[in-house]
């Protein structure tokens, strides 16, 4: 007999409207037949036959409900792989239980179980929200990218594997609160019992990545021996764009090791280009193509070891090398005040190389289940490069410019972090980063010695957030940035300081008020502190500063998160005050701009929005995110507004699903331009075969606008340039999948809370 079992756990408080009812708590811990905690328990509470209050166990086996009407209930007690369990409470008094045992059911289960949908439970804290997968999601997305296209708030590009959030910051990727780089690549969707989205980390997260943005994947660790991998390949039949990729994972109760690979290429990408530049009284028009290819090829290798009941070890490797050529041709028209135009002809043949190596390890000791040390150790080795030429030729004047430049850089960061908890009433974090970088830019075509920067940063940061099942929660940090810099011999020293704060209070289950501030500092790119001129246009001269400073991010986010019967609503408002911005600025010379860059001063965004995700019924859902941006300029020639969207539709009838994605960042402001970026849209049609097989066919790039736009003004320069992407509109791809997955028995908490916990990123379950 087939075992199947689905377990679709939801959180559903419904009130009883009578305002003279006595309100209760009720207070409990599971834990299995060796009497260990269980977390991820299902505690429900049945009144009448009515579903009156729902909670599910902390990763220590704690359930508590709080404001529960005096009545006669029914408690039933669940957990996928073990035997329900039930009792009859007459409450009419705040009551503590003692610990409820449940056992492990052995039996094969002819029929399904099938309770609440698990994806309607939404779960606040004061810095994130925990939000569950549906079971169609966990049980036929091929890999997790798929199925975190269900959770509000991210663009999930599972075509390219990537993650951002709907702000288009990209946010730091966890696995029970420890960084894997790469291993979302070959994680089993089966395995994730819960996504938390971080939007206000602490400052432990601020120092050397400046991390503003975190996904934090609650994953069950297997009992036995399993293998699990998929692989997938997307092609276009005209062969100009292509993706494949693949990941296969091996492990067991106490190792793991996994490996994933990633292709994709653009293979003579034509792009229509039209610009224009203006410096005074000379006006340079001119419109042509460009053709663009790539090769971004990147694989990662990691794994873990529960070594002991305290002891943890995780590793991670990332390799990406990512050679790009580029070929311009262009003709136009040339003018120098009341004279008559001259003909101009440009060509421009440019081959970019990149790679990149990142080596991680990670360690942690558990002295006590409430106090561990956390040690992460990184390296880093970067190369880029660039060569080839640029000609202008007309009757005015005549340039020719060769490129040749070599860029290398090595990066090593150590961080310690200590965890403890008082009266398991507060989690506190203390810990340091130091981080080191050395970077080498040689541009060999010029005279001038190779450009090097070093900096040195000592980074310490303590935390304290409210732990365990309240209605109102807080979280607090502050870190202390202290860097070194030499830039060609041109020292600095800075300190910074990042404090954040979030405060949230519950007022019903899916319904809650969230509060968040924080100061981040964004050190400013290698490329706007190098001096050196990055341009190969002879009328336009790029340079950086080796001066520049960073600039700092003061923000405020104000959030309402309300949930029911599979809807989910979230209106925001983020305002965000920078000071110090790094802005470009220039000057003429003649028919020449000079631009570099400078701490110029303030400038202030705000964001006003609503994400929502509606469930359709058993066919699917729809998320969407809506916001309006405006900038606020003070006597900048672009100031402006728009509206962003994101929306990603899914749906699916038996062996056949359709996913359609669309993200359209509108426009963007600097001090001296302004920027609008093609719409990214996706349409997907998946059809499961036999034996884990599936056919896929879709379409790129289906929204109208195909294309780029960007204009600059700037003391007398001005400029305007249209990118219009010929092979992208329409963009057919089809291809295969292939994923196989064992089944095996989970388990649903690590051995002495090693493996992770919430509390590794102060996360509290509500």
């Amino acid at each position: 007999m087939r075992r199947r079992i689905t377990n679709i756990v939801s959180i559903v408080f419904l009130f009883l409207s009578n305002p003279i009812i006595a309100q209760y708590r009720l207070s409990l811990s599971v834990a299995d037949g060796n009497r260990e905690a269980l977390s991820g328990v299902t505690v429900v509470l049945y009144a009448k036959d009515t579903l009156r209050a729902g909670e599910i166990s902390d990763a220590k086996g704690i359930v508590k409900f709080r404001d529960i009407p005096g009545d006669n209930y029914l408690m039933r007690v669940s957990m996928i792989g073990y035997k329900a369990y039930e009792q009859k409470l007459n409450v009419n008094r705040n009551i503590t239980l003692p610990t409820i045992i449940i056992r492990e059911d052995t039996s094969r289960l002819a029929e399904v179980t099938v309770t609440a949908n698990r994806a309607d439970l939404i779960q606040t804290t004061a810095s994130s929200s925990v939000f569950h997968l549906s079971a169609q999601a966990l049980k036929d997305s091929k890999d997790a990218f798929e199925a975190l296209r269900e959770v509000p708030k991210l663009i999930v590009d599972a075509t390219n594997k990537t993650i951002q959030f709907t702000d288009g910051s990209n946010p730091l990727v966890l696995v029970n609160g420890v960084n894997r780089p790469g291993y979302i690549n070959s994680l089993d969707p089966a395995d994730i019992e819960s996504v938390e989205i971080i939007s206000n980390p602490s400052a432990r997260y601020r120092g050397e990545q400046s991390v503003t943005g975190i996904i934090n994947l609650k994953v069950k660790r297997k009992k036995q021996t399993y293998t699990n991998g998929n692989f997938y390949t997307r092609q276009d039949p005209g062969l100009v764009y292509g993706v494949t990729n693949g990941s296969f994972e091996v492990g067991n109760s106490k190792s793991s090791l996994y490996m994933s690979g990633q292709q994709f290429y653009f293979n003579n990408d034509r792009i229509d280009t039209e610009n224009r530049i203006r410096n005074g009284s000379f006006e340079r028009n001119t419109s042509g193509d460009r053709k663009y290819d790539a090769n971004m090829i990147y694989l990662h290798l990691g794994g873990d070891w529960i070594a002991t009941d305290k002891d943890y070890w995780a590793f991670g490797i990332k390799f990406i090398t990512n050679p790009s050529h580029q070929r311009i041709q262009e003709s136009g028209t040339v003018v120098t005040g009341d004279a008559a135009s001259n003909p101009i002809d440009i060509a421009q043949k440019l081959n970019n190389n990149y790679f990149t190596n990142e080596y991680n390890l990670y360690y942690k000791h558990r002295f006590t289940p409430n106090r561990f040390l956390e040690l992460t150790g990184k390296f880093g080795l970067l190369g880029s490069g660039s060569n080839g030429w640029r000609d202008e030729k007309s009757d005015l004047y005549a340039y020719h410019s060769l490129i040749d430049m070599n860029n290398s850089k090595q990066s090593y960061s150590l961080e310690a972090n200590y965890q403890f908890s008082l009266a398991n009433k507060a989690v506190f974090n203390l810990g340091n980063n130091v981080y080191h970088q050395h970077v080498d830019i040689d541009d060999k075509a010029d005279v001038y010695p190779s450009f090097k920067y070093k900096d040195t940063r000592e980074y310490v940061y303590f935390d304290i957030s409210r732990r365990g099942t309240h209605k109102f929660t807080y979280s607090a940090s502050i870190g202390a940035d202290m860097v070194f810099t030499d830039a060609d011999k041109i020292t600095n020293h800075y300190v910074n300081f990042v404090p954040t704060l979030s405060l949230s209070y519950a007022f019903k289950q899916g319904r809650s008020l969230s509060l968040s501030l924080s100061r981040n500092r964004i050190s400013p790119g290698i490329s706007q502190l190098n001096p050196r001129n990055t341009s190969t246009d002879s009328l336009k001269i790029i340079t950086g500063n080796p001066y520049l400073k960073p600039y700092i991010d003061n923000r405020a986010n104000l959030s309402y998160e309300w949930s029911r019967k599979g809807l989910y609503i979230s209106p925001y408002v983020t305002y965000d005050y920078y000071t110090d911005m790094v802005e470009e600025q220039g000057r003429t010379e003649g028919r020449i701009y000079h631009s570099s860059y400078y701490n110029l001063g303030k400038h202030q965004i705000l964001q006003a929005g609503v994400s929502y995700r509606i469930t359709l019924a058993k066919l699917g859902f729809v998320n969407m995110d809506v916001y309006y941006f405006k900038d606020f300029y003070k006597d900048y020639p672009f100031k402006g507004s728009s509206i962003r969207t994101q929306c990603n539709l899914f749906l699916h009838y038996k062996k056949v699903s359709l996913n359609l994605n669309e993200y359209n960042s509108g426009m963007s402001y600097s001090k001296t331009g302004k920027y609008r970026i093609m719409p990214q849209s996706e349409a997907t049609f998946t059809w499961r075969l036999p034996k884990n097989w599936s056919l896929i066919a879709g379409m790129r790039y289906f929204l109208p606008q195909f294309e780029t736009r960007s204009w600059t003004w700037s003391d007398n320069y001005e400029s305007y340039s249209r990118d219009k992407y010929k092979d992208r509109s329409l963009m057919l791809l089809v291809g295969v999948s292939y994923n196989f997955r064992n089944k095996v028995k989970h388990a649903y908490r690590q051995k002495k809370q090693l493996y992770g916990t919430e509390e590794d990123l102060n996360i509290q379950l509500k």
